[in-house]
Order: C-alpha cells, then structure tokens, then sequence
C-alpha cells in the first residue's frame, strides 16, 4: 500500500487552503492502490487544520514547526 498526503489527491487541505492535486495520485487512491493521509494527524494534531487555523499559528508563532 502507497500512502500519500491528502492534498495530492485533491482534498484542499493546505496551509493556504488548496490542493495540489495530481491526476495519477488521485487515480491511485481511487483504484484502492493508495491511501491519503492528513500529515497533521499523522503528526500528532488531532484534526487537520482549516487555512484559517494554519495562518494564525504562523502569525503568532504558535508551534515552531510550522
């Protein structure tokens, strides 16, 4: 099984909130050959973050790894 973030499988969920989608991922998840994953969740948060979310901890400077 591929894993492969969400994003790339069309789900608009960036910091900026788009996708970077790609046809070929998106094919794959679709076929059952991949899943996508939110990295947020992966990484500990316990929801993916809205665009919204995602711009105020980068202005306060919440998180140092954003």
């Amino acid at each position: 099984m591929i894993v492969v973030s969400s994003c790339l499988a069309g789900d608009r969920v960036r910091y900026n909130g788009t996708a970077c989608f790609n046809q070929q991922i998106y094919e794959a998840v679709k076929a059952g050959k991949a899943i996508s994953v939110y990295p947020e969740v992966m990484g500990g948060c316990s929801f993916a973050l809205t665009a919204f979310s995602r711009f105020k901890i980068l202005q306060e400077g919440i998180g140092g790894y954003f």
